[in-house]
């Protein structure tokens, strides 16, 4: 029997590759300019459309003729944000919806909302104040420096930032009054949740090596759940960015019961990653996506078919999924590595140029690259789908031309905090 299609709005080549293995017929949909993703040999239709937070998409989704029952997966925040006000709208049609709705998607991608849940749940989290006004909130003054002034979400923002560093008060007043005269959030997000037009300041947790520890999974509307882990040792940019290399890690099993406690709370199910720092042996949550994740493949490659779940969960074979997750729950899984060579090396090469990384941090990561050669992961060079990297690259070069401030800022400025 051929199976039900799934239709994913954006996202990384892991998850039509996952499904294409489990002969599931991909339909990709780029959002603007091409994603790699979709020149993948495992998606069997690509489309390409519209996206701003205005009724462009909207118009142009429904246009389109979708397959009947087919599962409608999310690629990245927005897209799961776009999909959970469809499931409220009751605006699914023919389709299955994988996301839950949007008050849940709220309570975890805008950040002031989850430093909430957190306290609620008994879960360890950096000090977290809502800036709702031109100064600092009274409230953060008892914050010890330096701090970090984030937008609440990627969500509907139209600008570049991800935390701008503040080392003392002075610099955090600068910081509020500059978010206030240059970071705009779309119209229609605001009115979705207007708590996401306030930045939050934040505790910014100084810690050796700039790792970040990871719990990663999937979570059924039935309520069974698997977890693994990894931790990010390598971004970029090098403060606050999207990771370069993981590492795969043991299950803090005591963090994974009082995430389940949360997500169970909120009515959450789907794939999800929950980002720690540690502070004095403490790990502290910062930050939670509810959505298939840059380093997906990492937890593919080691046995967790995460967007396989996900598909069944959505088209409703709950048994099925329930036997998946036990046999993945009874894994060994193998020692991996994930490593964006492309942006890895010019990451290397434009830090070390501008004097940004130190000549013996770089060796460091040569030598950590041929360490780890043998069960290295890329997630776009991958036997038998190359195009996809081959247009990562592309892509990659294109951006030195078409966005030249941006790569520049994020490959060779030096100080990453703004």
């Amino acid at each position: 029997m051929p199976r039900l299609a799934a239709v994913l709005i954006t996202g990384n080549a892991e998850s039509p590759r996952s499904l294409a293995g489990k002969r599931v017929p991909v339909t990709f949909v780029g959002l603007g300019r091409g994603s790699p993703a979709a020149v993948s040999r495992s998606v069997a239709r690509d489309l390409s459309a519209p996206f701003g937070w205005d009724t462009s998409f909207d118009s142009w989704f429904d246009a389109q003729e979708w397959p009947a029952g087919a599962a409608l997966i999310p690629g990245n925040d927005a897209a799961a944000w776009w999909i959970a006000r469809r499931q409220d709208q009751g605006l699914s049609g023919a389709l299955r919806l994988a996301t839950p709705g949007l008050a849940t998607l709220r309570s975890l991608v805008v950040k002031y909302r989850l430093a909430e849940l957190c306290r609620e749940h008994g879960i360890a989290a950096p000090g977290t104040w809502l800036v709702e006004g031109d100064e600092i909130p009274e409230a953060a003054r008892v914050a010890r420096f330096p701090v970090v002034l984030k937008p609440q979400s990627r969500v509907g923002l139209q600008h570049w930032t991800r935390g701008r560093l503040a080392r003392n008060a002075s610099e955090l007043t600068e910081a509020i009054h500059w978010y206030r005269r240059t970071v705009r959030i779309a119209e229609r997000v605001i009115a979705d949740d207007a708590m996401v037009i306030h930045p939050i300041v934040q505790e910014f947790v100084v810690r050796p090596g700039h790792e970040v520890y990871h719990l990663v999974g999937y979570r059924s509307r039935d309520g069974e759940s698997v977890v693994a882990a990894h931790r990010k040792v390598l971004q970029v940019p090098l403060r606050f960015g999207n990771g370069l290399c993981f590492e795969s890690a043991e299950v803090d099993h005591g963090l994974a019961r009082k995430l389940d406690g949360l997500l169970s709370a909120v009515g959450f199910h789907g794939i999800f990653e929950a980002e720690y720092v540690e502070r004095d042996g403490q790990k502290l949550l910062i930050d939670l996506n509810p959505r298939p994740y840059n380093g997906l493949s990492l937890e593919t490659r080691r046995g967790y078919a995460l967007p396989w779940y996900l598909y069944l969960d959505t088209i409703g074979e709950r048994e099925a999924l329930s036997e998946e997750l036990a046999q993945a729950r009874a894994l060994r899984p193998a020692d991996l590595v994930w490593r964006d060579s492309v942006r890895f090396w010019t990451m290397l090469a434009g830090q070390t140029l501008s004097g940004g990384m130190p000549l013996r941090e770089t060796r460091r990561w040569l030598g950590w690259s041929r360490a780890q050669r043998g069960k290295m992961i890329d997630p776009f060079f991958c036997a038998g789908d190359r195009r996809v990297g081959v247009a990562h690259l592309r892509a990659h070069l294109r951006s030195v031309v078409t966005q030249p401030r941006a790569f520049l800022g994020t490959y060779f400025r030096r100080g990453l905090d703004r």
